[in-house]
């Protein structure tokens, strides 16, 4: 039984970890700050071994063409992956776009768009469970940022986030440069050099073969689809009858969550406010 996007095994394995997503959403929303903050650096640090389960074994492997040189985590998902485990103990908010932004789309993305190594291999496998796992989680991690109060998405912090994403994409160029110069000429971090056949990538890069600025070209649509995310969370609040934090392009000001539901004596004074 072999998983690729959108056959029977790829939507039974999405389905899986929605539905523990949602569970766990439900068992800790009125938990303790810290206990939240536990729960999701676990999930976290468990997605970070996973990870480097099924890299090493992929590059232990003769039979697949995957590399360490190419594989360190450099790349934006790893990078994410990695920022998900302290960011639920930070709460530093840059920190938390990036993770809730960037995490969200590049992990639907890479469940969705799987390069090649990664096409049609075994779900029951380091590489199946492990690639599509760990991309999802990234994405399931960052919405349960949102939904469990760390953090509230806003339309200005969507502008940002992608200027934190231009700007650890211009810094990780020289580091591929010098990687390509003097370690593996076919290190391609953040896609730099090559698009390796993803779809939007190829389009641009097709029109402008230029290393790094075809990538920057992305912006608008990571404008797009970062706003998409605000837009979703300003809607899903207004139905539940909260006003969304962060909001700030919206006339109704600053409202908190937690203040518009418990009394201001109850509110925590360091605590995620909980969405559902």
């Amino acid at each position: 039984m072999n998983i690729a996007p959108f056959n029977g095994p790829w939507f039974a394995y999405m389905a899986f970890l929605i539905a523990a997503a949602v569970g766990l959403h439900f068992s800790i929303r009125h938990r303790q700050p810290t206990t939240k903050s536990a729960v999701l650096c676990a999930v976290a640090v468990g997605n970070v071994a996973l990870y480097v389960a099924f890299t090493g074994r992929s590059i232990a492997n003769p039979d697949i063409p995957v590399y360490l040189a190419q594989n360190l985590p450099l790349h934006l998902c790893n990078l994410i992956a990695l920022c998900l485990v302290v960011a639920p103990w930070v709460k530093w908010r840059p920190l938390l776009a990036f993770c809730a932004f960037p995490g969200v789309i590049t992990g639907a993305l890479g469940t969705t768009s799987p390069i090649d190594v990664y096409l049609n291999v075994p779900l029951f496998s380091l590489p199946g469970l492990g690639f599509y796992g760990v991309h999802a989680t990234n994405a399931i991690l960052g919405v349960l940022l949102v939904t469990l109060g760390f953090y509230q998405p806003s339309w200005r912090e969507a502008f940002k986030a992608v200027g934190y994403v231009c700007i650890v994409t211009v810094a990780i160029f020289p580091v591929v440069i010098a990687m390509r110069a003097w370690v593996d000429p076919d290190t391609n971090y953040f896609y730099l050099f090559n698009p390796e056949n993803a779809l939007i990538l190829q389009m641009i890069y097709n029109v402008l073969p230029v290393p790094l600025l075809y990538v920057l070209l992305l912006s608008p649509i990571a404008v797009g689809g970062f706003l998409l995310i605000a837009l979703i969370h300003w809607w899903t609040a207004r139905l539940l009858g909260k006003e969304p934090v962060g909001s700030r392009a919206m006339p109704t000001g600053e409202v908190s969550l937690a203040t518009a539901t418990i009394p201001p004596s109850e509110v925590p004074t360091d605590g995620p406010a909980d969405l559902a």
